[in-house]
């Protein structure tokens, strides 16, 4: 603004004097003006970047953020300053603040690196671009809108600081009768009895023998596992809460991936709010962006705040959305959930001989009690406490006097607690 007027100056005292010097200093600083403006927003609306990086990360792993500049115009950039943001646990106060050159029709790589040092999910972004002429007259700054976003896995424990029990304790159990059919478990063909459903005949065999035959199943129960998290804010107040509930986390994200390696079916239940991405299979963001156009959609939306539950499942895909709503679960301060009461209501389903895991950070007579009548229904019942319990030895002779396994885990997976930074 300050040079425009300076130019409308010059240029009406040379009108003024009549001084052909100073007019001719005057048009030629107006073009070089012109030009520089000219210039700027050329590069500006020519300019086009793209971010791409790995959405997801596991505690500790690190992933390259890639910045793609393409300058689409014949006029080259002389001087561009990126600077972008990201959550100081990642990376730092600064992710990027770099100063580069482009030509005309030119393109080139930014890159730097986030690690995953803190579960939860991430915005990365928005980038801020200052363009500069040769004459340093018209710096343009621009910001590219919208977020992408990283989601972190929590950090998982190794196996033996969690005293976990035999994998027989999951899962699968033989027994001498087929309680129920599972087709996923085809282990050959028979001859047909009669009192076997229709929907068991197996047609292309019979087709083959001439005779009726069935799908034969193996002789399974199948059981099946429920994580029960309290994330409930005053379970934890007997030390220091981010870290015992970060703890709790940890042990639940443990616990899951172990029971899914052992080929085992394993839900989770949790009083903990969560927002939750709402893609459960993204892929790996690549948008296009421009200074007039938005960055695409977030690669998550998060929804609304909820109490999360997924019902027990295998796999490998079911293990990445259980460790998703424990990367963004986070503890409840208000509107109190009873940990006894969900436990309860949330474990009507699970067949007779499967398992309820229960961790927190304290114990009481009501969950107890709450464990003792899932004992009664013929559930295998776990509870595991996150920090050093004061009254140890009476809470390990009450819960083997109820048939309750109990395990106390600290950071260091021994019996004392220290305060952890998880």
């Amino acid at each position: 603004m300050k040079m425009n007027i300076l130019l409308l100056v010059l240029l009406a005292a040379s009108l003024y004097t009549g001084s052909m010097p100073l007019f001719s200093l005057a048009v030629a600083t107006l073009a070089v003006r012109g030009t520089v403006v000219y210039w700027s927003r050329s590069a500006a609306s020519g300019l086009r970047v793209s971010r791409h990086f790995q959405s997801r990360l596991f505690y500790g792993e690190t992933a390259t953020v890639r910045l793609c500049l393409h300058n689409n115009s014949m006029l080259p950039v002389p001087w561009l300053h990126l600077q972008e943001t990201a959550p100081a646990a990642l990376v730092g106060p600064s992710a990027l603040s770099q100063a580069i050159a482009l030509r005309g029709r030119e393109s080139r790589d930014v890159t730097y690196e986030v690690t995953g040092l803190r579960r939860g999910y991430h915005s990365i972004g928005p980038l801020r671009l200052t363009l500069g002429d040769v004459f340093g007259l018209n710096p343009r700054e621009l910001e590219v809108p919208g977020q992408q976003h990283l989601l972190v896995y929590p950090r998982l424990l190794p196996y033996r600081d969690l005293e976990l029990p035999s994998p027989a304790l999951f899962g699968s159990a033989r027994t001498r009768r087929r309680l129920i059919g599972d087709p996923s478990r085809v282990v050959g063909v028979r001859d047909y009895v009669p009192g076997d459903p229709m929907r068991d005949i197996h047609w292309q065999a019979t087709a083959t023998a001439g005779t009726l035959q069935v799908k034969h199943y193996q002789p399974t129960t199948s059981l099946q596992t429920m994580i029960f998290l309290d994330l409930q804010a005053s379970s934890y107040s007997r030390g220091w809460l981010p870290g015992l509930s970060e703890l709790a986390v940890s042990i639940a994200a443990t616990l899951a991936t172990y029971i899914i390696d052992a080929r085992q079916e394993v839900g989770l239940v949790t009083n903990g709010l969560a927002q939750v991405p709402t893609d459960e299979h993204p892929t790996d963001p690549t948008p296009a962006m421009s200074p007039q156009l938005p960055l695409l959609a977030p690669l998550y939306a998060p929804s609304a705040a909820y109490l999360p539950s997924l019902l027990p499942t295998g796999g490998r895909a079911h293990l990445l959305r259980v460790l998703g709503v424990l990367a963004c679960v986070l503890p409840r301060y208000r509107e109190q959930t009873a940990l006894t009461s969900l436990l309860l209501a949330q474990s009507v389903g699970l067949r007779w001989g499967s398992t309820v895991i229960v961790i927190s950070g304290r114990e009481d007579d009501s969950l107890f009690l709450a464990l003792h009548q899932l004992r009664e229904r013929g559930l295998a019942v776990l509870l595991y406490l996150a920090g050093r319990q004061s009254d140890e030895p009476s809470l390990q002779a009450r819960a083997r006097a109820l048939g309750v396994q109990l395990r106390i885990v600290s950071a260091q997976g021994s019996a004392s607690y220290e305060e952890v930074t998880l």
